[in-house]
């Protein structure tokens, strides 16, 4: 016998990830729920979930005392997707991620003995625990912490790319709502 236990609120469609208001019982990581609808009916196991409706990112502050993503170098081998998680992974800690989307990669230039290009493609993981990072103190990383995105917008340096990965990033998560 099957038991109602919430309703869908919002669905993200982009990324496969459901909001459920729930009205009764309690949900658990490891726990499967049937999903029923007009025509559709499934069943899903909870492999994560996101409290409050609240999204919180993932800053460092570099050794320039900037807030930025963490990032590094492609190893042999490696896919860039592979790269990002042991970076994340290397510099604050942070291990149990789930990937959900690349985002557009983001091309610069700066000058450190002269003029250098540099493109970096970011992906938008979902930590399936939210831990204290611990931070990298040798590769110059000062802090790290994580922010609601709605502060990270406000805190964010290297504004000129940086913004737009996280105006990005919103538009994958920001709910879209449907009437079920």
């Amino acid at each position: 016998m099957d038991i109602q236990i919430g309703k869908i609120t919002h669905y993200y469609d982009k990324i496969g990830v459901a909001v459920v208001e729930v009205l009764s019982q309690v949900l658990r990581v490891g726990d499967t729920v049937k999903i029923s609808g007009h025509d559709t009916e499934y069943k899903q196991k909870i492999t994560s979930l996101q409290i409050e409706h609240q999204w919180f990112v993932l800053l460092l502050k570099d050794m320039n005392s900037t807030w930025t993503f963490p990032k590094g170098v492609i190893e042999k081998g490696e896919r860039p997707e592979e790269a990002a998680a042991r970076e994340i992974k290397e510099e604050v800690g942070i291990t149990g991620l789930k990937l959900l989307a690349p985002l557009t990669p983001i091309q610069y230039f700066f000058k450190r003995n002269g003029t250098i290009h540099k493109s970096v493609q970011y992906f938008v993981f979902l930590a399936t625990n939210r831990t204290k990072p611990v931070e990298q103190k040798e590769e110059g990383i000062q802090e790290a912490r994580w922010l609601l995105i709605e502060k990270a917008m406000d805190m964010i340096g290297y504004r000129d790319t940086n913004v737009k990965i996280l105006e990005e990033t919103w538009m994958l998560l920001k709910p879209q709502t449907y009437n079920v």
